[in-house]
């Protein structure tokens, strides 16, 4: 026989939750549960987890601005290939250029680094300059240091940060 019965939506609150609202756990066997306990309590392991985390994140931010393409993404390469790592430093720049709608941020982390044109942030320094000058240090005819003492790159902010720029990016000539 069929039966021509059709189901209904539940009436009742309690109902819905009992059918919809079920937690669903994963079984785990007993070495999967203790493989992971020992990765959870490793302060190390989840440390390491969070960067990979963090530089896939800014990878992953790069690739979509540079999908932007065109002018706006002047010197957003010059920056990334010429970034080299230090060990514990932590800083972010905004350059404001001449021309540009928007400024170019730029943040270090240690070995993570982003830049990419964006809407103005609090950062450790806001420097200005032109284009020019700012094609002059990527072609390594000047550096962020003497920019700013020639008077070329005004800034403001924490003025160690300016010089550490010459040594995270190093454009020789």
């Amino acid at each position: 026989t069929i039966s021509q019965k059709t189901k209904g939506l539940p009436t009742s609150n309690q109902a819905v939750r009992r059918t919809v609202l079920h937690e669903r756990s994963v079984e785990l066997t007993p070495q999967e549960s203790e493989q992971l306990s020992q990765y959870v309590s490793d302060d190390k392991y989840v440390e390491q987890q969070n960067a990979d985390i963090a530089e896939l994140s800014e990878l992953y931010k790069q690739f979509m601005s540079e999908g932007a393409g065109g002018p706006d993404n002047e010197f957003v390469q010059d920056l990334r290939s010429h970034f080299t790592a230090q060990k514990g430093f932590v800083a972010s720049y905004m350059f404001l250029i001449e021309g540009k709608e928007q400024p170019l941020i730029v943040k270090v982390n240690e070995d993570v680094l982003y830049v990419g044109y964006g809407p103005e942030t609090e950062t450790d320094v806001t420097a200005k300059l032109s284009p020019e000058a700012f094609a002059a240090i990527v072609a390594g005819r000047k550096t962020f240091m003497g920019a700013f003492n020639m008077g070329d790159m005004p800034a403001k902010g924490n003025f160690r940060m300016i010089g550490m720029l010459d040594n995270v990016f190093t454009f020789d000539n």
